[in-house]
């Protein structure tokens, strides 16, 4: 009678669900513009150092930027296809002036259905591993490395280029909704985290104010 009693305290325990304590969500770990050109100074192949501009202009994921063919070039900016959303569909992602006047030279004479940044060997779409072994590579090259918030120190990944994309746009003035249709978030919350990390620049900004 105990025992049963037992197995049935511990079958209802087992159905109570506890309130799980969610941790404070980490910031985004990022490129900033100064570091920028120390990063492509440290390619070796011009090759790669299309693949660091195309994921910094564009704040593109990595498989995203990867499959950009030259047909996607735009009057201005590129078509970039949102690998996020439950139905892929397109979006798309505008670009300054000296952006664009860059990859208009990088397609010139390129079909539209070639990509604009593969393989040396034959032109054809990078894997996302070989893109990622590029980037870090290229990190390790220029010594550049972020804490993360574990305690590592790791070279950076293409995705950090997303993140210091948004904190850079933000920066510049852009409003927030604007940055969240660059990025091709569904939701404005996505982006609005980037919001804490431009502060320190917003600080700036306003201390300049006199009233």
């Amino acid at each position: 009678m105990v025992q049963r009693r037992e197995a049935q305290h511990g079958a209802t325990a087992r159905k109570v669900r506890h309130p799980v304590t969610r941790s404070k969500r980490s910031l985004p770990i990022y490129p900033t513009a100064s570091e920028i050109p120390l990063l492509l100074s440290a390619c070796e192949h011009e090759r790669d150092r299309r693949l660091l501009k195309l994921i910094w202009w564009t704040g593109g994921r990595i498989s995203e930027v990867l499959q950009v063919r030259a047909g996607d070039l735009t009057k201005h900016g590129l078509r970039l296809t949102n690998l996020k959303q439950r139905q892929t569909r397109e979006k798309h992602v505008f670009l300054p002036a000296a952006c664009m006047s860059q990859l208009r030279e990088w397609t010139a004479g390129m079909g539209p259905s070639q990509i604009i940044v593969g393989r040396l060997s034959d032109g054809e779409r990078l894997t996302r591993e070989r893109a990622w072994q590029i980037v870090t590579t290229v990190s390790k090259r220029a010594g550049i490395y972020k804490k993360h918030p574990n305690g590592d120190v790791r070279p950076l990944s293409p995705h950090k280029f997303r993140h210091g994309n948004a904190v850079h746009q933000i920066e510049a003035g852009l409003p927030i909704n604007v940055v969240s249709a660059q990025l091709g978030h569904a939701d404005l919350s996505s982006t609005t985290v980037y919001l804490t990390l431009a502060d320190p620049h917003r600080q700036e900004l306003v201390s300049r104010v006199t009233f």
